[in-house]
């Protein structure tokens, strides 16, 4: 576990836990399901060293990542964690 970031991701009123890894991934979980609570996860080019959550104007959840190689990645909470292009 190299960061974290907590908000409500999927917009259902409840946060969920994003968090990066040392050996390159992006998990989204929510704790509060029964299941594992994965809700998406990306392997990523480099080890993640920052997660973020920035909420757009038009109520979208953007998990944004950087990495050591100084690499940003960023993907729609809403949309189950696919990329977002702005």
């Amino acid at each position: 576990l190299s960061s974290m970031a907590i908000a409500d991701i999927n917009g259902d009123g409840r946060d969920e836990i994003a968090f990066g890894t040392g050996r390159a991934g992006l998990h989204v979980i929510a704790p509060t399901m029964e299941d594992d609570g994965l809700l998406f996860g990306h392997k990523l080019g480099d080890d993640v060293r920052g997660t973020e959550i920035i909420h757009m104007a038009d109520g979208a959840a953007l998990v944004v990542t950087g990495a050591t190689s100084e690499f940003v990645s960023a993907f729609d909470g809403c949309a189950g964690g696919h990329g977002r292009d702005e």
